[in-house]
């Protein structure tokens, strides 16, 4: 039990090191979790206590750069996310308290679940694996749809097959063992390509008010924290 402990505080490190990070991701680090496992011998079990603690902990620190390095231009403030737009508002801040109740809230509501749905999940995953590709498309069609203008509608389709292409390329790659590919495509599409947006954009942050208190109702919180995890579960079964 002690050992599980001190690799869910280690896990939970990591995930601090990588969620402070800007665009670093769990998953770039996987390698050098699998190198930490094979130096220490650890089984699988043990593995996976270090991967959900890195994961879990780096979801909580992952939003503090998210939101105050990628923050957008005042021009595209209403089509980014609410984050950057209670920075840009000057509450950043509150932006940052909200990630923390709903990313707590929804983990014991999550826990909750897990709880007494757990004895159903082997079957439900069974019955739903047949149907998972139809509803994957449903899904990327009404992101697609979403667009609205025929020329953006466009983009979304023409960027979907792309990406579709390149994961067949690099899955289907020799040049590098297929454990060790997830680390250069997740650090060059999200790492590197969203320091370089940052860098190009020109947007300038207003003073930050330390107004701790939120302009949310406590009913308000409790409905989107269950919306957020009905949504989470739904994707994580995706």
């Amino acid at each position: 039990m002690l050992d599980l402990i001190l690799l869910s505080i280690f896990g939970i490190f990591i995930g601090l090191f990588s969620g402070l990070m800007p665009s670093m991701h769990v998953n770039t680090l996987l390698p050098l979790i699998f190198s930490i496992s094979f130096f220490f011998n650890l089984t699988s079990y043990q593995l996976a206590v270090l991967i959900v603690s890195t994961a879990m902990s780096e979801i909580f620190f992952n939003f503090i750069p998210s939101i105050f390095i990628g923050a957008p231009e005042e021009g595209t403030a209403l089509s980014v996310l609410p984050g950057h737009r209670l920075l840009l508002e000057g509450r950043g801040y509150e932006a940052i308290k909200l990630t923390v109740i709903g990313g707590i809230g929804s983990l014991i509501f999550g826990l909750i679940l897990i709880t007494l749905l757990s004895p159903y999940f082997a079957s439900f995953y069974k019955l739903t694996r047949p149907y998972i590709h139809f509803a994957i498309i449903a899904v990327v069609a009404f992101m697609v749809l979403s667009e609205r203008k025929p020329r953006k509608i466009l983009s979304a389709t023409l960027i979907i097959l792309l990406s579709g292409i390149f994961g067949l390329i690099v899955l289907n790659s020799q040049i590098l063992p297929q454990q060790q590919l997830l680390f250069p495509v997740l650090t060059g599409m999200f790492g590197l390509s969203t320091l370089i947006v940052s860098f190009s954009e020109t947007s300038h942050l207003p003073d930050q008010k330390e107004d701790f208190s939120l302009g949310i109702s406590t009913k308000e919180i409790l409905k989107s924290i269950f919306l957020g995890s009905i949504a989470g579960i739904i994707v994580g079964f995706l």
